[in-house]
């Protein structure tokens, strides 16, 4: 689950690891889209996301806790 070299289990397991790539990878490709189709795809996926894995319905107020990201009008080649 950890890399063999990680004996204090202070890096992120390899699989969540696996996880945030490919979450990158997804981010940028629905960030290629207009707004509103971005705004469709990502609803669904965070849908899929929490049926499949979360123990406990999402609140309102806790999605609202990050606020809206306007990504959309980010320079893609800052990375901050």
């Amino acid at each position: 689950m950890f890399h063999c070299k990680d004996v204090y289990g202070n890096a992120d397991p390899l699989p969540a690891q696996k996880a945030s790539k490919h979450l990158d990878l997804v981010l940028s490709s629905l960030q290629q889209l207009p707004p509103d189709t971005t705004d469709f795809y990502a609803r669904g996926y965070i849908e899929r996301l929490a049926r499949a894995l979360l123990l406990r319905p999402i609140s309102g107020s806790e999605i609202e806790e990050f606020g809206p990201r306007d990504s959309h009008n980010r320079d893609p080649s800052k990375n901050c």
